[in-house]
C-alpha cells in the first residue's frame, strides 16, 4: 500500500514538472504575467510592488489588487500596473497617480507573458503580449498612445529564439517561457532588432499567411531547430517592419 501511494506521488510529481514545462497557468508573484525574473537584455519586466500605495488603492475602492512597477513613458519616475484580482482587467497609473486606461488584460485558463521593450525613439515603452493556452496562442505588439495610454495594436508576431546554451544552437520557436531577452541595436540613432516581414505558409494550416517574425534571445525547452531561417533574419527597425506591413503607422486598433 505504501509503495503504491510512493508511486502515485512520484507519478504526480512528475507530471506537475512536465505540463508546467509546456506553459504556466498562473500569474507570477513577483512580476505581471506568468513571466519569470530570468530575463535577460532588451526586455523589461514590470516588478511587483510589496506595499501598496494608499493613493492607488483610492482609484479602485473595494477592489482587490496588485500593484506592479515600470517606467513605461522613460520620464525617469515608476508608473503603476494594476491588475484586478479574479478579473480580465488591468489598468496603468502614472507617476502622479492618475489613472490613465484600463484594458482587458489578464491571466485566464492558460498563460500570458508580458515583456516591455524600447524598440524606437518613442517615450511609450512597446509591450509583446504573448498569451494563450494549451490550445491556440494570441502573440501581439502593442504602443501605448502617448496621450492616453491606450493601447493600440501594431501587429501580431511570430516569436523565434536564437539559443544562448550550450547545449542548443541556431534558432527555433520562440516558446514564450523560452524567451530570455532580445538583441537590439543602435544604429545612426535608430534602434533596430532582427526581423523579418513577409509572406510565408504558416505551418499549422499550410495556408500563406504575412508573417511579422521577431528573433529573441532564449534558452529552447522543446522543439527543433529552423536551420534555413536563420540567414533570413536581418537587423530592422520597428518603422521598416511597418512599412512592409503596408501601414504608415502602428493601426488604431484598440486592444481587444
Amino acid at each position: 500500500m505504501i509503495f503504491r501511494l510512493l508511486i502515485a506521488v512520484l507519478f504526480c510529481s512528475f507530471f506537475q514538472v512536465v505540463y508546467a514545462g509546456e506553459y504556466s497557468e498562473t500569474q507570477n508573484d513577483r512580476v505581471w504575467g506568468s513571466s519569470t525574473t530570468g530575463i535577460g537584455k532588451g526586455l523589461l519586466l514590470a516588478k511587483r510592488l510589496d506595499v501598496i500605495e494608499p493613493k492607488i488603492q483610492k482609484l479602485f475602492p473595494g477592489k482587490k489588487i496588485k500593484v506592479f512597477t515600470i517606467d513605461l513613458n522613460s520620464d525617469g519616475r515608476v508608473d503603476y500596473i494594476v491588475p484586478e484580482d479574479k478579473a480580465f482587467r488591468t489598468c496603468f497609473v502614472d507617476a502622479d497617480f492618475k489613472l490613465r486606461s484600463c484594458e482587458k488584460l489578464g491571466i485566464g485558463d492558460g498563460f500570458a507573458y508580458y515583456f516591455f521593450a524600447k524598440l524606437d525613439n518613442e517615450p511609450m515603452l512597446k509591450l509583446f503580449e504573448l498569451s494563450g493556452d494549451s490550445d491556440e496562442s494570441d502573440y501581439k505588439l502593442y504602443s501605448f498612445d502617448p496621450k492616453t495610454w491606450k493601447l493600440n495594436l501594431v501587429f501580431k508576431i511570430y516569436p523565434y529564439i536564437y539559443a544562448t546554451d550550450k547545449d542548443h544552437k541556431g534558432v527555433y520557436w520562440g516558446y514564450p517561457w523560452d524567451i530570455t531577452g532580445i538583441t537590439l541595436k543602435n544604429d545612426k540613432g535608430e534602434i533596430k532588432f532582427l526581423g523579418i516581414s513577409g509572406k510565408d505558409k504558416d505551418e499549422a494550416t499550410r495556408k500563406s499567411v504575412y508573417e511579422n517574425k521577431i528573433l529573441f534571445n532564449g534558452i529552447p525547452t522543446q522543439g527543433h531547430p529552423y536551420t534555413k531561417l536563420q540567414e533570413k533574419f536581418k537587423l530592422m527597425s520597428l518603422k521598416e517592419m511597418i512599412v512592409l506591413n503596408k501601414h504608415k503607422k502602428p493601426t488604431k486598433e484598440a486592444h481587444k
